[in-house]
């Protein structure tokens, strides 16, 4: 009995959890409608207010999968019944103009008000008559085929359905078009801020030329204070659609950042602390540049003339740990 009372309980969970998406042809004819599914969650797809003598002019595509559909088999003659009385057969005419109906837009309409008056009928003390409750079997057998599934499946996030609907009646056409998308894995944001390099690992190293009465020689500074270095940054992180971390104030990820100094370019990677998505504070590694003496240059040799700063050193690339904050000028979302 537990095990019984164990399986209808978990079909139960299974059938709520699948979503339904319903293709409504009697709305937004001509126009693209977006919808979200939930990725990595079953659902099915249906199309209903398919006029049901025209099911034929229906072209449907599927650019996932397709789905082909059943051919409908409509209702002969001998179906109806025989010898109804005047009120059956003007019921009975309105189904038949059901059948002829060629727009979606009044298709339900006439449906609805169709069924209203049979439950009418049905629900009267008065109806003893069968034809009714033969008629109401005909409504729902029609009800039942102006509805099919046209896919049923999952999505991966960053994944969509594009389903695109057409047909052809009395030289009118019509078109619809669906598509199904799950919510993106994240997005990027960019930040722009200030980036101190502490030269840690690889310092400048600094040389000057000094007179020594008719030569000048060259020699090293031997300044022990850690010369910091700023320099403006734009930095770019990717901010993961994670719902469980989406409401939170501060959050934890991964940037690369680029110099916007023109003359001197720099690179950098950091781990980030994001507080709202727009105030961000960074601390990694960064590629920059730095001294060194040129390679015709050594300490300690003469020279005839003076030389600058400029002429004694050359750039090359150093890497060093950094600390910066950013901003990032727009809302949150």
């Amino acid at each position: 009995m537990k095990t019984k009372l164990f399986i209808i309980l978990f079909l139960t969970s299974f059938l709520n959890r699948a979503q339904g998406q319903i293709i409504d042809l009697s709305k937004a004819s001509g126009a693209v409608q977006k919808r979200n599914v939930n990725s990595e969650e079953f659902f099915k797809i249906e199309v209903t207010n398919l006029l049901p003598n025209y099911l034929e002019a229906y072209k449907i595509t599927v650019e996932l999968r397709q789905i082909p559909m059943e051919k409908l088999e409509m209702p002969t003659e001998d179906e109806y019944v025989k010898d109804i009385s005047k009120d059956c057969q003007t019921l009975k005419s309105e189904i038949d103009s059901l059948y002829k109906e060629v727009n979606e837009e009044i298709f339900p309409k006439k449906m609805a008000n169709l069924k209203k008056e049979i439950e009418k009928k049905l629900n009267s003390k008065d109806t003893i008559n069968s034809c009714y409750f033969s008629i109401n079997e005909e409504l729902k057998k029609l009800e039942n085929s102006i509805t099919k599934t046209i896919w049923e499946g999952k999505l991966l996030q960053d994944e969509q359905i594009i389903v695109t609907i057409s047909r052809e009646i009395d030289s009118i056409s019509k078109s619809w078009t669906y598509i199904f998308s799950t919510k993106p894995r994240g997005e990027w944001q960019a930040s722009v801020g200030y980036t101190m390099i502490i030269p840690y690992f690889m310092p400048s190293k600094n040389y000057y030329s000094e007179s020594n009465g008719s030569n000048y020689i060259i020699k090293k500074s031997n300044d022990k204070q850690i010369q910091l270095e700023y320099i403006p940054t734009a930095f770019f992180s990717w901010e993961q659609a994670d719902t469980k971390c989406k409401n939170k104030n501060f959050r934890f990820g991964l940037s690369g950042g680029l110099g916007l100094d023109t003359k001197e370019i720099s690179f950098f990677s950091a781990g980030t602390l994001s507080y709202n998505q727009n105030l961000k504070f960074h601390i990694g590694i960064g590629a920059h540049q730095i001294n060194r003496l040129k390679d015709e240059y050594y300490e300690g040799k003469e020279l005839k003339e003076n030389l600058s700063s400029e002429q004694l050193h050359k750039k090359v690339f150093g890497v060093n740990p950094f600390v910066s904050v950013s901003f990032r000028f727009n809302q949150k979302k």
